[in-house]
């Protein structure tokens, strides 16, 4: 499981300036404050170094374990799509020597990892904080890099909890997270009211909750109402794909749909 994000929020040593709430995860050497946070050193090959324990409680799932004996390789932590991506962002910081930050759900969480090449060498320090506003970074004392690093969008996500969510399920659970009332979702999505209560009825089924209020809740502690338009697209899609995926993995069937809304409201 995932720590909250509160987990992370821990005061930085005494030799750096005082940390913020916002700044607190990421130290200026790149490191986060709490003993347990998930970083690991990431080789132009894939293999992965990491502070193994927390990186295994976080990010290894059975199916996905190195056998013994095995290095453990990006792939073991992200599949095969998001390996392939976050390996060529971090190539890209080390190629330029600069630092840089790829956002993406990692495990139904949105997180932030910020990559930070070691100087000298081809190592890439990989550093994941879970829902947390963008670091106030100030560059690494290996590299001397810039402050403010390179931010970009993954298009490629671990939705974890939400991968059964349909598309527009996702879409209008995001909007519950940032705090949209039913008449607001249904304008942002071209739907009628009636569709989205439809659709947020689902919700409360999928995700186990009783009302709103927990919808609320669940979205917001996944990081979910921090999220720009951009961002709430590429989750979207990814799940899109998820279920084409799906569809194609039953040779033609139909995939699977949510539950069609009343007949009387044709949208």
């Amino acid at each position: 499981m995932i720590p909250r994000a509160t987990n992370l929020l821990q005061s930085a040593p005494t030799d750096h300036a005082p940390a913020s709430p916002e700044t607190a995860h990421v130290r200026a050497d790149g490191d986060l404050a709490d003993p347990d946070a998930v970083w690991f050193h990431l080789l132009t090959d894939g293999i992965v170094a990491s502070n193994s324990e927390a990186c295994g409680r976080w990010l290894l799932t059975p199916d996905r374990t190195p056998a013994p004996g095995q290095p453990l390789h990006l792939e073991h932590l992200f599949g095969v799509a998001m390996a392939a991506e976050r390996t060529t962002f971090a190539l890209s910081c080390s190629a330029t020597g600069t630092a840089g930050t790829l956002n993406g759900m990692i495990r139904g969480h949105w997180c932030r990892t910020v990559h930070l090449p070691q100087a000298g060498t081809p190592v890439v320090r990989c550093v994941v904080a879970p829902a947390l506003p963008w670091p106030n970074f100030q560059g690494s004392r290996d590299t001397g890099s810039a402050a403010s690093p390179r931010r970009v969008t993954a298009h490629h996500h671990d939705l974890g909890r939400f991968s059964s969510l349909m598309p527009i399920e996702l879409h209008t659970l995001v909007l519950i997270a940032q705090g949209l009332g039913t008449q607001s979702i249904a304008l942002k999505l071209g739907k009628s009211q009636r569709t989205v209560q439809w659709h947020q009825t689902l919700l409360l089924e999928r995700l186990h909750v009783q009302d709103r209020s927990g919808l609320h809740t669940i979205a917001a502690e996944a990081g979910l109402s921090r999220l720009n338009d951009a961002e709430v697209a590429s989750l979207v899609a990814e799940s899109r794909r998820l279920h084409t995926a799906s569809h194609e993995s039953h040779n033609g069937m139909t995939p699977p749909q949510s539950p069609s809304p009343p007949s009387s409201d044709p949208r």
